[in-house]
Parts: C-alpha cells; structure tokens; sequence
C-alpha cells in the first residue's frame, strides 16, 4: 500500500505539488469546502503480475483529481503531481492515456474544473 508515501510525497513543502496545493491531498474525494487548488486520489486497481523469473511484480493504478478553480490550475496541478511522482524513486510509473482517465470535467454548480490523470506505479 503506497497511498500514505502518496500524500507524503506530495504534501513535502519542498514539492512542486506542495506549493500549490499546500496540505489539500485527500484520499477519495476532495470535501465540498475545500479550498483550491486540490487533488483527490484512489486506487483503481491492483493486478498481480509475475516476471519470467518468477518475482513478483506489484503495478497498482491510481486516478487523481486535479482540481481548480480555473481550468489552468487544474492543468499546473496534474503537471506539478507528475513531476513530483516521477522523482520519488518508486520504481517506473506510465501515465495512463487520457482517455482511459476519462474527460475534464466543469462542475456545473461549483464552477470548478477538473483534470484527471492516472497514473500506473511499477515497482
């Protein structure tokens, strides 16, 4: 399980992610009155796999939320959370074609946009 090492990666003030979301990181959905920037994240699936040499190989998807209250903002969080994921020495991680992540969303009430990103962490 490697989402406590997500929300410490990503809420460590010297991230890139940390500086514009600060401690906004939440697990499943974003609260309703949270200030933006913000990200949510969740773990979509968790398949095991096996080498040819027969060691196990963990590879669990997950989807994060990049949400803002401008649409630019969405975009700088999910370039910044990237960035910072790339960097954390996990092993490999493949972003997911974005239309397997699905749209960008608007939420018609809030007015809020989101970009959604997943991201497979090979290790």
């Amino acid at each position: 399980m490697i989402e406590p090492d997500i929300f410490a990666y990503l809420t460590d003030p010297t991230s890139a992610t940390y500086a514009l979301v600060g401690s906004r990181v939440y697990p499943l959905a974003i609260p309703q009155e949270s200030d933006m920037p913000a990200i949510a994240y969740n773990r979509i699936s968790n398949p095991d796999r096996w080498t040819q040499d027969g060691h196990h190989l963990y590879s669990p998807r997950y989807q994060f939320d990049c949400r803002g209250k401008v649409y630019d903002d969405a975009l700088a969080v999910e370039d910044a959370l990237v960035a910072d994921l790339s960097l954390a020495g996990w092993g490999q991680i493949k972003k997911v074609h974005p239309a397997g992540a699905g749209p960008d969303l608007r939420d018609p009430d809030t007015g809020l946009f989101t970009r959604r990103v997943d991201l497979i962490f090979w290790h």
